[in-house]
């Protein structure tokens, strides 16, 4: 449940967030639906104008992969507007920590059919949820891999940050109030020789 000094800490961060200043009613709208998602455990989808591409998201209110993308789309983190600095049509671009994949799916509208974007994502809600998008949007230029990016091949167990679903750890041994998930580990220096990209032209990471 919810106390008033983490509903005071929403608030004000939802009321200096620059999409919110810009447009006060459009985020409030979005709020109120994306509550409603919640409430019933109903998937929901986001627009992107900016970029042509629809994201789907699993109704996860605590997930900060689901709920900041539904409320504050192109907003949602600065380091998208990087993403054109550093993108062209046939480049690749490699996603590692996609989460519920809006770097992914950007990057994929900004590069093209003609080039390519390889997003590695171990959390099973949130590799569902790359695979739903990845068929709205018709990207067949999106490799998604079902697993973690480590130094080494093998298994892992990672922990769901405060029990939810689509919020990784790989810290929280020993806690046996987290739950966890056993998920496969790979190297990026491995799938590339894989998927033999003519280049690696940009590399985000959030793991």
């Amino acid at each position: 449940m919810m106390n008033l000094q983490d509903l005071s800490f929403r608030l004000y961060a939802l009321g200096s967030h620059p999409a919110f200043r810009r447009n006060p009613p459009a985020v409030l709208g979005r709020a109120a639906t994306w509550a409603l998602h919640c409430l019933l455990g109903v998937p929901a989808r986001a627009r992107f104008r900016r970029w042509r591409m629809t994201l789907h998201l699993p109704a996860k209110w605590r997930g900060g992969g689901s709920t900041s993308p539904y409320l504050f789309r192109e907003d949602y983190e600065p380091e998208l507007l990087l993403l054109e600095r550093f993108l062209q049509p046939g480049m690749t671009f490699i996603d590692g920590g996609a989460n519920t994949g809006v770097f992914t799916f950007v990057a994929a509208s900004l590069v093209g059919s003609s080039g390519r974007v390889i997003a590695f994502e171990p959390g099973t809600d949130c590799f569902a949820a790359l695979t739903q998008s990845r068929r709205l949007n018709r990207y067949e230029h999106v490799t998604l891999c079902n697993q973690a990016l480590s130094n080494q091949t093998g298994k892992a167990r990672l922990f769901h940050h405060h029990d939810q679903a689509n919020s990784y750890s790989l810290g929280g041994e020993g806690s046996s109030t987290v739950s966890s998930e056993e998920v496969k580990t790979t190297t990026l220096d491995y799938i590339v020789a894989q998927e033999q990209p003519a280049s690696v032209d940009l590399v985000k990471l959030d793991v």
